[in-house]
This record gives structure tokens, sequence and C-alpha cells, in this order.
């Protein structure tokens, strides 16, 4: 590491200047003629005055000035802009079938009588309303004349 710091600052004095036997060329750019012979007084702010010959220098501005074009009126643009709602079907109708309660079975005896439950194949109906996307609404009717009401919420 200590060899490298001398080689380092080395090679940045040796990079950082101009090879040797080669010089910048001035360009002389010759004043205009209302310039000719003219000098630049220049007052620094403690009160010191230089002046300069208006044959060897001239005045550059530090920061060029770009004209800035006048700001165009905005622009109202009108488009029609289309919502993606979702679609989805209101009304919905399932035909229903299983096994379920048909009635009461009832067999008499001589002293006494049982009651039992009779078990048969059972055909519905339902109708569901789909209010909006989250809620519904439906209906139900079966062949055992049986009849339900109910309400659902979407997730």
């Amino acid at each position: 590491m200590k060899q490298i710091w001398p080689l380092l600052l080395f090679s940045s004095i040796c990079f950082g200047q101009q090879p040797p036997g080669e010089e910048r060329e001035r360009v002389y750019q010759p004043a205009p003629a209302e310039l000719k012979d003219a000098q630049i007084t220049i007052r620094l702010k403690n009160g010191q005055v230089q002046r300069y010959s208006g044959n060897d220098y001239k005045i550059v501005e530090r920061h060029l000035r770009r004209k800035v074009p006048p700001a165009a009126p905005p622009k109202v643009i009108e488009k029609e802009v289309l919502v993606a709602k979702p679609v989805f079907l209101k009304n919905r109708i399932t035909a229903l079938i299983g096994p379920g309660f048909d009635g009461l079975k009832f067999i008499k005896e001589a002293d006494s009588m049982d009651i039992g439950r009779r078990e048969a194949i059972i055909f519905g109906v339902s109708y569901t309303r789909q209010l909006n996307l989250r809620w519904s609404v439906s209906a139900e009717g079966f062949s055992n004349r049986t009849y339900l009401f109910g309400g659902g919420v979407s997730f």
C-alpha cells in the first residue's frame, strides 16, 4: 500500500499537465471596427479599477442566456373515457333434485299407531336475483310443498 501512493501521485501529476513541447494554440480574432483601440474598465468590489485593451480582450457573458419561447396556452384535449364495469348476469334459475322429507308415514295397528317420516326424491326450482356485485336474493320451491327464501353476499 505504501508503494502505491507515490505511483498514484506521480501519475496524477504527469497526466494532469500538458505534454512537454505542446503548446495550446491561441486563436486571434480581431476586434470589430467600432471597438478598435477601445478600453475595458472593471471596477472591483473593493474599489480598485482595472483597465484592459479592447484589442486584446473581449467581454463574454458567464452564462449563456437563452431566449425562452413564450409559454403556449394550455391545450384542452377532450377525450371519451370508457370505464370498464364488470359484467354479471343478474338472474339465475337452478333445478334441484335430491332425497328429502315427503310427508308422514302412518302405521296403524290394533292397539297402537306409529308415525314415521316418509323419504322420497324431491324436485325443486330456485330463482336467484343478483342485486349488485355483492348482494343477491333467492326463492326456492320444492315438490314436497315447501319453500325457502334467502339472501346472499359475494366475497
